[in-house]
């Protein structure tokens, strides 16, 4: 179980994920100063560029519990 604790300019990375034998192809979650950001790539539709989509948060200082 892990806790996630979201606060203001401090949580980043939140979630990184590679499918296995798909070496290039994964997608990331992010949080960067209130904005969530995430990224995805395909090697084969997009070669090695990270595709990228953001957007404001309103509610920053959410507390879950990830099991």
């Amino acid at each position: 179980m892990a806790i996630l604790r979201w606060r203001e300019m401090t949580v980043k990375n939140i979630l990184v994920a590679e499918p296995s034998g798909r070496y290039g192809d994964g997608w990331m979650i992010r949080v960067d100063d209130g904005i969530l950001r995430v990224h995805f790539c395909d090697s084969q539709a997009h070669g090695v560029e990270w595709q990228i989509f953001e957007g404001q948060i309103d509610c920053i200082r959410y507390y879950g519990i990830l099991q």
